[in-house]
């Protein structure tokens, strides 16, 4: 009996700590997907910064502030849009990826459990072939 509830155990406890591990390290590589992007992102909007405040000090007016302002904003806007996109884009990359490889293992994992119940089956056909 407890061989027989410890083999149930392991049937559902493996399963359950392999999707586990999977899960962790989707995460962890959606986490490096993200830093990486944000980084990117932060820099670029850091060097517009830096050329919008190059050019607000060669301003000489209130027209110059605006027109400077404007274009700046408009830098950020559209920054912000295309980085929207990129990681959406990266997100949903990773996701397909991860997809295919459950696919493949859920494949894998499905051909096994037939090639063993196959096994168990061909042995009871035996052992009940040698006791007849």
């Amino acid at each position: 009996m407890a061989t027989t509830a410890h083999e149930t155990q392991e049937t559902f406890a493996v399963p359950f700590l392999m999707l586990a591990e999977r899960n962790r390290s989707v995460l962890e590589k959606m986490a490096r997907v993200t830093q990486e992007e944000t980084l990117h992102f932060l820099n670029q909007n850091l060097e517009r910064n830096v050329h919008a405040i190059e050019r607000l000090r060669e301003c000489k007016g209130v027209a110059g502030v605006m027109e400077v302002e404007n274009e700046w904003i408009t830098g950020v806007v559209r920054d912000s849009i295309e980085q929207t996109q990129r990681m959406a884009k990266l997100w949903w990359r990773v996701a397909e990826e991860e997809g295919e490889r459950q696919s493949e293992i859920t494949s894998q994992a499905t051909a096994s459990a037939r090639a063993e119940r196959k096994a168990e089956r061909s042995q009871t056909s035996e052992e009940k072939r040698a006791a007849a």
